[in-house]
């Protein structure tokens, strides 16, 4: 029979107690400040000498290349590893024996925990769905296992404690599905049987009857873009594909054509104007390449499930996005006394020279970029802030103007005698991509007007202000897709953010 053996883990931070404590693995004592200290023992309370202690990030993915804090058990079964902030799984292990908990934040946890090492267990299950659900495995541990083609898997060996299955990852590496926490049995398999995944990773696309496949087209003959960029959003003009008079908003779905969901984001769905414009973010964009699909789905009617990753979200670095005025997600993002326009994409926001602009403060960032879709009606009186802070001091001033004969010019105060300049004048009632970033690191600052980039310039800029951005005070015309990122976007991102947008660019190729 095989034995069953007990886990005391004491994760507790000594300040010099006086416990007359023996040397812990590794050679310290545990009188060791932010350290995580334990004891493993048996039933009978003998020690557990040899066992592997390893401590991993709860959101951790087997096969990933990483390392980890991990130690082993000193001859009177005592361990210690560093205290850290965060979610972590605390994993034990000697032989087929396991123990494992979740713990967040083990810095300041005072109490002592009583934990038991057991044999490990199995788990089988089918995931419902399974055309999208590829891997199963338990959070912040290497245990993990493949589904076959009917969603089949076995689990194990795992712990006999309480842990949390996860599956399916996006390319940035977040777990879409949280499936549920279970509970193994020492030596034995746990039979969950049919797992219902409701969830937007665990769609089935083969389910919607309607499909149309497009060629995504970034080589010179399409997008024209170069550079590979990671999440990237386009936008999908559907009024050739579907009608949206016809189809419902919750009908439609995306993928890349090979089974991969793709978050989106519906910005028009004008059953009147048979009008349907959609973000859809691409798992990369490839500059120069005709290799990719996009493939749209409709004909079901079903509300989008809970998972889906967000379009413009904190994830990919955007700190506020504004598709028109009653469209955007930045905390303080305000447009006072501006109207709704047409847009080059959906609706537009309108300024008559009296209406403005209000954000949050993001000049004490080291690294931003700023894009946005300009249509002029008219000549400004003089030179126009259009984004930037406004201060007394010329440390702390910078922004992005319009001058009065149309050119636009992007400057620091702290650096007065360098700025960029737009190669040309913007034309009058057209529409023209802008796009400044700057490189806290280098002090690098860039500006791209339409699919022009300009050499970029060394400048000092506000390292630490708490005033708001503002701006379009005396601006007449129209602001569309302002775009806030906290974090420097290459120009080849910046110009094929104008190349998908453009409506004279065939990049997007239906079959």
């Amino acid at each position: 029979m095989k034995r069953l053996l007990g886990l005391s883990v004491l994760p507790l931070l000594f300040w010099g107690c006086g416990q007359n404590d023996s040397l812990l693995a590794g050679g310290s004592s545990s009188e060791v400040p932010n350290a995580l200290t334990g004891t493993a023992s048996d039933p009978s309370g003998w020690p557990v000498a040899g066992a592997q202690v390893v401590l991993r990030p709860i959101d951790y993915q087997p096969g990933l290349a990483a390392s980890f804090d991990s130690t082993t058990t000193d001859s009177n079964g005592r361990w210690s590893l560093p205290s850290k902030p965060g979610a972590w799984s605390l994993e034990l292990h000697k032989g087929d024996d396991r123990w494992i908990a979740e713990v967040n934040n083990w810095e300041g946890n005072a109490g002592p925990r009583q934990d038991t090492l057991r044999q490990s267990g199995w788990i089988s299950g089918r995931i419902g769905m399974a055309s999208a659900i590829k891997k199963i495995w338990i959070a912040g541990t290497n245990h993990m296992a493949s589904c076959d083609s009917h969603g089949n898997f076995l689990l194990g060996p795992v712990p006999p404690a309480p842990i949390r299955m996860v599956s399916l990852v996006d390319s940035a590496g977040t777990p879409l599905t949280s499936i549920h926490r279970i509970t193994p049995r020492s030596g034995d398999t746990v039979k969950l049987g049919d797992i219902k995944v409701d969830s937007w990773s665990g769609e089935d696309y083969a389910l919607w009857p309607k499909s149309r496949t497009a060629i995504v087209d970034i080589s010179p003959t399409g997008a024209a873009g170069t550079g590979d960029h990671p999440h990237f959003p386009v936008l999908v003009r559907l009024d050739s594909v579907l009608d949206p008079a016809k189809v419902a908003r919750e009908e439609l779905r995306f993928d890349d054509g090979k089974g991969l969901h793709l978050p989106f984001e519906i910005e028009t769905w004008d059953s009147s104007s048979h009008k349907a414009e959609v973000w859809v973010r691409l798992d990369t964009a490839n500059g120069g390449s005709l290799k990719h699909l996009l493939r749209a789905f409709w004909g079901r009617k079903q509300p989008i499930p809970p998972g889906a990753p967000s379009m413009f979200g904190t994830q990919d670095a955007y700190l506020g996005v504004a598709h028109s005025l009653t469209s955007k997600t930045q905390a303080g993002m305000t447009f006072p006394n501006a109207k709704s326009s047409q847009g080059i994409v959906g609706n537009a926001i309108r300024f008559d020279g009296k209406a403005s602009l209000k954000l949050g403060a993001i000049s004490d960032r080291s690294d931003w970029t700023i894009g946005f879709w300009l249509r002029p009606t008219a000549k400004p009186s003089g030179e126009i802030l259009l984004l930037g802070t406004e201060s007394l001091l010329d440390s702390l001033r910078w922004g992005i103007s319009l001058r009065d004969d149309l050119v636009v010019r992007i400057w620091s105060g702290a650096s007065s005698d360098k700025e960029l300049l737009s190669a040309a004048a913007l034309p009058l009632d057209k529409w023209t991509w802008i796009s400044a970033s700057f490189d806290g690191t280098s002090s690098r600052l860039s500006l791209v007007v339409d699919s022009i980039a300009l050499p970029r310039i060394t400048v000092k800029m506000p390292a630490i202000s708490s005033l708001p951005v503002t701006g379009m005070q005396g601006f007449v015309g129209d602001l569309d897709e302002l775009r806030i990122s906290a974090t420097v976007r290459d120009r080849q991102w910046q110009q094929l953010e104008r190349q998908t947008v453009h409506p004279g660019i065939p990049w997007i190729r239906w079959k």
